[in-house]
């Protein structure tokens, strides 16, 4: 929980950055926007997101 994924919106064109809230039955995330913390949370399988390198994020 906590860590910063890609996931796709509806149409699965377009990827966001989201975060983990919660890991669910049969392989399910429940996620929230990142940069939208007015939308709602929402779930998504293990196979519908992207990690991210962690190291992408430290500071040099």
């Amino acid at each position: 929980m906590g860590s910063l994924v890609l996931a796709p919106e509806h149409d699965e064109e377009s990827w966001w950055p989201a975060i983990v809230m919660s890991v669910k039955a049969k392989g399910r995330l429940e996620l929230r926007w990142r940069d939208w913390f007015d939308e709602p949370a929402f779930v998504r399988r293990r196979d519908q997101i992207a990690l991210l390198n962690p190291s992408l994020f430290l500071e040099e």
